[in-house]
C-alpha cells in the first residue's frame, strides 16, 4: 500500500485528483498520508539533530540529495521516503521549521481527500433526503381493477367506496384508505387488488392462513415494502409521496420481533416514546400505563434478552401503541401470548380506539381472536380479499353445516376407519373427515339440517357402531375459513397442474405466462402487463423505502 502511495506521489497530478475524488480510494489514501507525514516529520527532526563536521545530516542531504539517497537506496525505509523527504529541504531552504499541517491541499497533506469526502457526503445526504421525501421522485399510480371472484359482495362494495372517496378527494374523513394495492415478487403474486377504508376509531381484523398475504399487506401499510401498484392514503398524506412522514404516523408490531436485548422493557418503551414526540414530563406516566395494559408488569424492568417469546410479543405490541399513532398495525401480535395476556391486549386495543381515535389493523389466523377485539374483519386467501364485514354478518352468511365428533368403543384398525368413513358418508352425503386420531373421529357436514334430522341419521349409525361419546355442534368460523383456504389452494393446485400440461403444447409453448392460462390468472397478467408497459413508456423513479428496526 505504501508503494502505491509513493507511485501516486510521483505520478501525474490528474491521477491523484481522480483517486482523491473516489471514496474507496480517498479514505485509505488519506490514512496512509497521515501516517507517512508523521513519519517524515519524525525523520526530518531526527536528521536535523544529527551533527556533522560543518552542518547537520539534513543540510548534507539537501545539498547533495542524490549522494545521500544513494547511500540508503538498499534500505526499504529510506527508499519509500525518497519522495516526501524532499519537503524537509523545502522547509530548510526557506528557513522555516518542519511543521506541516495535514489539512493542507498540497501533497502529502490530506486536505484534498478530506474536502472531497465531506463534499460528497453532503451532496449524497441532500440527494437521499430529497429522494426519500417523495417530493421529486414518486410512483405514478395506475387504477386498474383486477377481475376477481369475491366470495362476498361487500368486497366489491368496499372497492367501489374506495374509488368514490378518491374521486371526491374525501380522504380526510377516514383514517386510512387503501386503493387498489398490488404486490408481486417476480412470478409470485402476493397481493391482488386490495381495497380498504378504515375510520378513526375502528379495529379491523385481517384473517387468513399462512401464506395468504396478510404480512405482505401489513408491511406495505407500514411503509416497509413498496407496493408494486396502487396507493395508500392517510388523510391528505400519500404513502408514495411522503414515506418518512407516513412511517412516523404508523405503529407496527412486526411478525418477527426487533428488540434490543441490552435494553430493559422500560428503557425500550421510553426510547420509542421520545421517538414519537411525547413530552418528557409525560413519558414515565405513559410508559407505566402502557406496560400495565399490555401485562408487562414487573418484567418491564428486566433486559429484553431475558424475555420469553410471549413477553417479547407483549413488548412489541406496547411499542406499536405507545404515543397513540394514527394507525396501529399488529401482525400476529398475540402469537405465543397466554390467554390472560391476550385479553388484556384486546382490552387495550378497544381502549385505544375509544380514547385516541387510532385505527387498528390486527392480522390473525383465529376468528375467535378477531371477534374478541375487532368490529369488522376481512378474510384473505391466495392474496385476495374474499369476505368482509362484521363477525355476526360473517357467521350469518357463511356459517353452514355442523361438526360431528364421536369416539367408538372398539379397537381401532385401518379396516374400521374405512368402514366408519363409508357409513358416515352414506348417512350424511358430502360429509368430509376433518380429523381422526386416538379413536376420535371428526366429520364436517357442509350443509344445514334440522336438528331432528341430524339425530335421526345419527341413530342409523348406531346400528353399525357403538359410540363411546358423541358431540354435534355448529361449525365455527375458523373451520369455515380453513375450508375456504383449502378450496382456494386445491383450485390453485388443479390450475397449476393443468397449466403445466398446457404450457408444453400449442399456443402456450415458450410463453412465460403459460403456467397460468386459466381465466383466474388472466386479470393479474393484464394488470402487470399494463403496469410494465407504462414503466417502459414513462420515466417513473420509485420511492425508496427504509426498513424500521
Amino acid at each position: 500500500m505504501l508503494e502505491a502511495y509513493v507511485f501516486l506521489l510521483q505520478s501525474d497530478q490528474d491521477l491523484h485528483v481522480v483517486c482523491a475524488s473516489l471514496p474507496p480510494c480517498a479514505m485509505p489514501l488519506a490514512v496512509i498520508k497521515v501516517i507517512v507525514l508523521e513519519w517524515v516529520h519524525h525523520t526530518c527532526d531526527y536528521m536535523d539533530s544529527l551533527p556533522l563536521e560543518n552542518s547537520t545530516a539534513l543540510d548534507a542531504f539537501c545539498k547533495d540529495t542524490e549522494d545521500f539517497l544513494g547511500a540508503y537506496e538498499v534500505d526499504r525505509f529510506a527508499g519509500l521516503l525518497k519522495a516526501p523527504i524532499d519537503l524537509c529541504c523545502e522547509a530548510t531552504h526557506v528557513g522555516q521549521p518542519v511543521n506541516w499541517s495535514p489539512s493542507q491541499i498540497t501533497s502529502p497533506a490530506v486536505g484534498l481527500e478530506t474536502y472531497f469526502l465531506i463534499s460528497e457526503a453532503l451532496l449524497l445526504f441532500i440527494w437521499l433526503s430529497c429522494y426519500n421525501s417523495g417530493r421529486f421522485f414518486h410512483v405514478d399510480t395506475v387504477r386498474q381493477i383486477a377481475e376477481q371472484r369475491p366470495l362476498d359482495t361487500e368486497v366489491t362494495k368496499e372497492a367501489v367506496q374506495v374509488h368514490q372517496i378518491c374521486d371526491r378527494k374525501a380522504l380526510s374523513e377516514h383514517a386510512l384508505v387503501v386503493e387498489d394495492v398490488h404486490k408481486w415478487f417476480e412470478d409470485d403474486y402476493a397481493v391482488c387488488s386490495f381495497n380498504l377504508t378504515l375510520s378513526q376509531d375502528e379495529c379491523f381484523g385481517l384473517l387468513g392462513v399462512h401464506g395468504c398475504g396478510k404480512t405482505a399487506v401489513a408491511q406495505m401499510l407500514a411503509g416497509l415494502v413498496r407496493p408494486s401498484l396502487g396507493e395508500c392514503h392517510m388523510g391528505l398524506l400519500d404513502m408514495s409521496e411522503s414515506p418518512r412522514a407516513w412511517q412516523s404516523r404508523v405503529g407496527l408490531c412486526p411478525q418477527e420481533d426487533a428488540l434490543m436485548g441490552v435494553f430493559s422493557g422500560y428503557e425500550t418503551l421510553s426510547f420509542f416514546a421520545r421517538l414519537r414526540g411525547v413530552d418528557e414530563e409525560k413519558i414515565d406516566k405513559l410508559v407505566d400505563s402502557v406496560a400495565s395494559v399490555t401485562d408487562l408488569g414487573k418484567h418491564a424492568s428486566k433486559l429484553c434478552q431475558t424475555y420469553s417469546g410471549g413477553m417479547r410479543r407483549k413488548l412489541s405490541t406496547a411499542l406499536a401503541i405507545i404515543g397513540a399513532p394514527r394507525v396501529v398495525i399488529l401482525d400476529d401480535a398475540t402469537s405465543g401470548v397466554d390467554m390472560c395476556g391476550r385479553q388484556m391486549i384486546y382490552d387495550a386495543l378497544r381502549g385505544i380506539t375509544r380514547t385516541s381515535a387510532s385505527a387498528v389493523i390486527l392480522t390473525s389466523r383465529s376468528a375467535e381472536e378477531c371477534e374478541a377485539a375487532c368490529s369488522r374483519v376481512g378474510f384473505m386467501a391466495c392474496g385476495e380479499l374474499k369476505a368482509l364485514g362484521s363477525m355476526e354478518r360473517m357467521r350469518t352468511k357463511f356459517s353452514k353445516g355442523c361438526t360431528l365428533t364421536f369416539a367408538i368403543h372398539e379397537r381401532i384398525t385401518q379396516y374400521l376407519i374405512e368402514n366408519v368413513d363409508k357409513a358416515v358418508t352414506h348417512v350424511f352425503p358430502g360429509a368430509r373427515q376433518a380429523d381422526c386420531r386416538e379413536g376420535v373421529f371428526v366429520y364436517f357436514i357442509p350443509y344445514k339440517l334440522p336438528w331432528s334430522h341430524v339425530f335421526s341419521r345419527i341413530g342409523k349409525l348406531r346400528h353399525w357402531f357403538r359410540f363411546e361419546s358423541l358431540l354435534v355442534a355448529e361449525s365455527s368460523l375458523d373451520e369455515l375459513f380453513l375450508g375456504m383456504a383449502r378450496a382456494e389452494l386445491a383450485e390453485d393446485a388443479a390450475v397449476a397442474k393443468q397449466a403445466a400440461k398446457d404450457a408444453s403444447y400449442g399456443d402456450f409453448a415458450g410463453d412465460p405466462w403459460g403456467r397460468e392460462p386459466k381465466e383466474r390468472y388472466r386479470p393479474r397478467q393484464r394488470v402487470r402487463e399494463a403496469h410494465n408497459l407504462k414503466q417502459r413508456t414513462t420515466l417513473q423513479p420509485f420511492t425508496m423505502y427504509q426498513t424500521l428496526s
